[in-house]
């Protein structure tokens, strides 16, 4: 399993990992996985989502396709943790099967 930032939670890392076996668990940005669902994220949220290339992924990497999509599921938890006054918000794409309380 490869877990990762949102720095690595892109499409075509994302994409390349999946196709190589290995199953993921990125933190994903708020724009990302609002793009991703094509609707803005609500704690507590576990989707089933297609995500595929977008118009920049494919021109920054001619030999993925519309065609190539990555299965998975957007998992949104808020966690509050005593002391602080904001949740930390979570927003994760994983291609594991598990339950969501045992991935977050």
């Amino acid at each position: 399993m490869i877990v990762g930032d949102r720095n690595f939670g892109v499409f075509s890392v994302t994409h390349w990992l999946h196709q190589a076996g290995h199953p993921v668990v990125f933190r994903l940005s708020i724009d990302r996985v609002t793009r991703v669902l094509g609707k803005a994220p609500r704690p507590g949220l576990d989707e089933q989502v297609v995500w595929t290339a977008s118009a920049h992924d494919r021109r920054a990497h001619p030999e993925l396709t519309q065609e190539s999509p990555v299965e998975g599921r957007i998992i949104v938890m808020h966690l509050h943790k005593r002391g602080d006054r904001e949740p930390t918000k979570l927003y994760l794409l994983t291609t594991l099967s598990l339950p969501a309380a045992e991935i977050v």
